[in-house]
């Protein structure tokens, strides 16, 4: 069975939204089966008028809005700071009086690196369910919508939760994928809605090609933060199957429960930044690098995803 975990964000093609990087938070809690994923979501938005933004998530899961922790928190928000700071990697600064959180990154129209703040809304952020959801069970993805983002720089942050009929299927064995936003919506065109035999194929269908034509997704860094600590486990290994994966240097004291790497979406890369991780806590299954890495492989180098018939035999 594929397992994998990722997410696809942009905007209408008609408007001109940057998803600037998604920083994604992941906490695996495998006695409870339920995985905590957060995501901050750093948006330029060029135009004079507010635009909303799509997310697309496989599985049903639900989202909710939690901007306020990355003020009030004092878990990722202050290991995301470390993490840059002392690595002096796109280095962070998070103004509370002023709700901004600036960082120093490299900007390719002054070709050197520019501080750049975005600003923290006070107002909840609305993440509207389009489809899926946690109470309908396996679906093959949940898609929402957020209400209008307004011009400049913002971030947010939003948080989704993988447990139930979702999980069982994703997180099989010990073991699972991450993997970037093309790599994604292969897996649901290819395997996910062709082995849906829920009700409504055609609506699931029709709402992921509408995404899919309208709503590109190609944030420019994607970061991919593994925590553990507080009775959560780190995966015994996280190997990366793509060379655009980073894997960081951690502070001395966060190396017990943290694993960070990273991903710039950079042209040289004939992959376009697309990335594959490979997760294992530690129980999987003695051979992960088969049919499901050959199917996401594929993915990634614009070839037709292997059947997922083949992937359920092999595993």
């Amino acid at each position: 069975m594929l397992q994998a975990d990722c997410i696809a964000v942009g905007s209408h093609r008609d408007h001109r939204i940057i998803i600037k990087r998604v920083v994604e938070y992941l906490r695996y809690d495998l006695v409870n089966r339920n995985v905590e994923i957060t995501f901050d979501l750093f948006v330029t938005n060029p135009e004079a008028m507010a635009v909303p933004i799509r997310l697309l998530h496989r599985g049903g899961l639900d989202a909710v809005d939690r901007t306020d922790t990355i003020i009030a928190d004092k878990g990722h928000t202050q290991r995301f700071i470390r993490l840059h700071n002392e690595n002096e990697y796109d280095r962070v600064e998070l103004d509370t009086d002023h709700r901004t959180i600036s960082l120093l990154e490299n900007c390719i129209e002054s070709a050197g690196e520019q501080k750049i703040a975005y600003h923290l809304p006070a107002a909840p952020l609305e993440v509207k369910r389009l489809t899926g959801g946690a109470e309908a069970g396996d679906v093959p993805f949940t898609l929402w919508e957020t209400n209008p983002i307004p011009p400049g720089h913002s971030c947010y942050r939003i948080q989704l939760s993988l447990q139930g009929a979702s999980y069982d299927r994703q997180i099989q064995k010990g073991s699972f994928y991450i993997c970037g936003g093309q790599t994604l919506l292969g897996l649901i065109k290819n395997c996910d809605l062709t082995r849906y035999t829920g009700e409504g194929l055609a609506f699931w269908s029709n709402q992921f090609t509408d995404f899919v034509d309208n709503y590109p997704s190609n944030p420019i860094i994607y970061e991919i933060i593994i925590e553990g600590g507080q009775g959560i486990q780190l995966p015994e290994k996280v190997t990366s199957q793509t060379p655009s994966v980073r894997p960081m240097l951690i502070p001395h004291d966060l190396r017990a429960n943290t694993i960070w790497f990273t991903v710039q979406n950079d042209p040289s890369f004939s992959i376009d930044g697309e990335f594959v991780l490979y997760v294992s806590m530690g129980n999987a299954a003695s051979n992960p690098f088969g049919s499901i890495m050959d199917a996401l492989c594929n993915v990634i180098n614009n070839r037709t995803i292997a059947d997922c018939s083949k992937s359920r035999k092999a595993h």
